[in-house]
């Protein structure tokens, strides 16, 4: 996730008019998210940039915890 910022960041920030606005810039950011983050953060709307980057880096945690439980990875 931390990958995809900073490379999404860089080409806003040198190719401006890929993201007219913070909600734009929110937007295109989140359609490049995987699937199953997508999903999820249909249920939030979309504020600002800095938002979504928060609200998918915390279902990329629970993702990665629900995957360790499920492959017996979790605490007894």
């Amino acid at each position: 996730m931390a990958e995809y910022e900073i490379a999404f960041n860089q080409i806003v920030r040198f190719v401006p008019h890929v993201a007219h606005d913070e909600y734009e810039k929110a937007r295109i950011f989140r359609q490049g998210l995987k699937v199953s983050i997508q999903c999820v953060l249909g249920a939030f709307p979309i504020v600002d940039f800095r938002s979504i980057v928060e609200h998918a880096l915390g279902v990329e945690v629970q993702d990665e915890f629900t995957k360790e439980l499920r492959a017996g990875g979790g605490r007894d």
